[in-house]
């Protein structure tokens, strides 16, 4: 496939979902499939900035007065409404420190384009394909990668640079199995920089 316009997503790599440290860890999460796509994802940046491709880090916040209702009784049920809690150090992103040029976008959704500035920045920059990378694949991922595709994007799945915690693995297999087959394109991230390269 010809990969035109391009521009990179990194979804939630943040404290809270991503550290060892953040409140995800706390309630048990096996983070060991987050914390093996770091380096990779970060390696994946630096050789996309290299070749001029704009990026979007996507930051989930919460707080009661802003979160979707649904959500918002969800997470009180099952105790995690403290999550990403929004001016929090678990909010902050994680790993990753963006560049002058990098856009750092907040998200009250699990779909990134809900209610956000995301649709228009990529129209402001052209963009025709998204690539996605981060986590979790079987939330913000699965979400904002199909809201993409009915947006009229050509989306790339980076498969090997998304992740979840490793209870939740069979869930991100499923999704990257249907999203390849009915909506967009599940690649690993060499084929991905090869393409770019020949552009």
């Amino acid at each position: 496939m010809q990969i035109a316009n391009p521009c990179l997503l990194i979804i939630n790599i943040q404290v809270d979902f991503a550290s060892p440290d953040g409140f995800a860890a706390k309630l048990g999460r096996k983070l060991d499939p987050i914390q093996e796509i770091l380096p990779r994802l970060r390696l994946f940046y630096r050789q996309l900035k290299a070749l001029a491709v704009p990026v979007i880090f996507l930051q989930y916040v919460a707080r009661k007065d802003l979160s979707p209702v649904n959500i918002r009784i969800n997470k009180d049920r099952e105790e995690k409404a403290r999550i990403c809690l929004l001016n929090s150090r678990g909010a902050n992103l994680y790993y990753f420190k963006p560049g002058e040029t990098d856009l750092v976008l907040q998200q009250r959704y699990y779909d990134a384009f809900a209610q956000s500035r995301l649709t228009l920045c990529l129209q402001k920059r052209n963009i025709k394909t998204l690539i996605v990378t981060g986590i979790r694949s079987e939330l913000s991922v699965d979400a904002t990668a199909k809201r993409a595709i009915n947006e009229g994007y050509e989306v790339i799945v980076a498969k090997d640079l998304i992740a979840t915690y490793q209870e939740r693995s069979a869930a991100q297999k499923q999704f990257l199995e249907i999203f390849d087959r009915y909506y967009g394109y599940a690649m690993d991230s060499a084929a991905i920089i090869d393409n770019l390269q020949d552009r």
